[in-house]
């Protein structure tokens, strides 16, 4: 469970989020839907921990918390495919399904490098999926062929089933479809819920 209430995040004198009272349940898919510039991104670099610079009251109930940023398959950091899952979820074993459930064990001890951008994505994500409870995603679909949307589409909703706390943002309407939650924020608040 997440707890907001009375939250405010300011740069100098200008409020760019401000959530008077929001709250996220495991089990579920959160969209958070706005525009360029609207406070998608902070609210997750609050929720993730990479922000502490607010006001307000946020309780966070979750144990184990991953944050995939926008473009993580730029971030390579090792030299093989194996290495790279094992990194992340520190598991030999659970590398190998991850690898295996990729299709992807002819080609795990090649650099990551190599993979598409999709692959990539891919990979992070259910590294990220399998390890964590509440998993925060900035903008999962942006330039993923057909094929490679519907594979992360597939994620979520078997994540979902297994009890995860799922929380993405998006500027497009339509990859809102998969959430059960929609919340559309606007200059940094939430002007509409769908739930």
């Amino acid at each position: 469970m997440i707890y907001i209430r009375n939250l405010v995040k300011s740069y100098g004198d200008k409020r760019i989020l401000e959530i008077g009272e929001l709250s996220f349940s495991k089990g579920n898919i959160f969209s958070i839907y706005g525009r360029n510039g609207s406070g998608k991104t902070t609210l997750l670099n609050i929720l993730g921990g990479v922000d502490f610079d607010f006001s307000g009251e946020l309780i966070i109930d979750f144990k184990k918390i991953g944050y995939v940023i926008q473009f993580i398959e730029n971030i390579i950091c090792k030299r093989t495919i194996f290495e790279e899952v094992l990194s992340i979820v520190k598991d030999n074993d659970l590398a190998e399904v991850i690898i295996d459930n990729l299709e992807l064990n002819d080609v795990k001890s090649m650099n990551p490098l190599f993979l598409s951008s999709g692959q990539k994505r891919l990979l992070f994500l259910y590294s990220v999926f399998l390890v964590n409870d509440l998993i925060l995603i900035d903008e999962p679909f942006i330039n993923l062929d057909k094929k490679s949307k519907k594979l992360v589409v597939e994620l979520f909703q078997t994540f979902k089933k297994k009890g995860k706390c799922i929380i993405y943002t998006t500027n497009r309407l339509n990859d809102t479809k998969i959430a059960n939650y929609i919340l559309e924020i606007e200059n940094g608040r939430i002007k509409k819920r769908d739930y």
